[in-house]
Formats: structure tokens, sequence, C-alpha cells
């Protein structure tokens, strides 16, 4: 058994219209039935990608859902072994790093 991180990206003009577009996808699970695929709703999380100047601008958060139960809404994640935050800052990163180091010192 295998077990793999899967990503979904979307883009989108409004919030409304990312919810819209994001849920008309999630509900296509023939996807990943037909690939033979399962998905844990429970570890399943989203995050917006945005600037800091357009998080302050855009308040707010996806309301997302998977057969009927809500997707987390994240300000940070851990993805391939790497902590990425909702601006793509290394600081999350460093921080680990930093923390690590120290005791060699």
């Amino acid at each position: 058994m295998y077990a793999d991180d899967t990503s979904l990206y979307f883009r989108g003009a409004s919030l409304d219209q990312l919810n819209e577009t994001i849920n008309k996808d999630l509900e296509r699970e023939h996807w990943l039935k037909g690939n033979k695929l399962s998905l844990n709703v429970v570890k399943t999380v989203s995050m917006n990608i945005l600037s800091r100047q357009k998080h302050q601008k855009i308040l707010g958060a996806l309301d997302l859902k998977i057969r009927d139960t809500n997707i987390q809404n994240v300000k940070e994640t851990k993805y391939l072994s790497v902590q990425i935050d909702r601006h793509l800052s290394w600081k999350y990163r460093v921080d680990t790093i930093s923390r690590n180091c120290l005791p060699c010192l």
C-alpha cells in the first residue's frame, strides 16, 4: 500500500466563485473511485493563498464540503513534509530548522 498527498489548486475572482467551482469538483468522487483512490475527509483541509495585503482586504473563508462534511480552512499546513502558510513564506520552515539547530551550538 502507498500513501500519497493530493492537492487541488483553484484560482478565482471572488470567494463566491471559488466556493461554487470547488464544491462542484468535490462532488465528482467518481474520479477517485475510477482511479482506485480513497479520500480521508477528516485529514482534508483548505487554505486560501494570498499576499498579506489581499488577506487584509478579503474577509472570510471558503465554505467547502465533502459528503456533507465541512472542510476546515487553515492558515498553515504540512505538505510533503514542509510546513507552508497562506502567504507562502518560509517563516515556519526557518523556525523549525532553527529550533532543531540550537542544541547543536
